[in-house]
């Protein structure tokens, strides 16, 4: 039912929303009980869901948001797919051009490595 995650067990969603529900009739030492939780457990859960009125927190944004959006990059693919063998800088400068945005070099190789693009080789 619950996976560990180091000290820490994780509980799963619909556990919390039972938690939620059980509240309204038993008291948290009881659901703490039936469900094989911790007590504080049970009040955490509750906490989250009375400040926020979900039991899930929403995940965090990691790092920085990209400079190039999906509709970027996809222009930047149909570029390359229009002409296979147009250099970074002119995907740079049709870039500006076709949508307003102006970035590196280095970003928009990153961009298309990303979606599954790589360099020709030289045989």
């Amino acid at each position: 039912m619950a996976r560990y995650n180091g000290n820490r067990r994780s509980v799963p969603t619909p556990t919390k929303e039972l938690i939620v529900y059980m509240l309204a009739f038993l008291r948290p030492k009881k659901v703490a009980r039936y469900l094989g939780l911790s007590t504080r457990t049970v009040f955490r859960v509750y906490a989250l869901w009375a400040s926020t009125g979900s039991v899930m927190r929403e995940r965090l944004q990691d790092g920085r948001p990209r400079k190039l959006n999906g509709l970027d990059a996809a222009y930047l693919e149909s570029c390359v797919a229009r002409t296979p063998d147009i250099y970074l800088d002119e995907l740079q400068d049709m870039l500006f051009e076709g949508r307003q945005v102006l970035v590196s070099i280095a970003t928009i190789e990153r961009t298309l490595c990303r979606r599954g693009w790589t360099r020709k080789t030289v045989s």
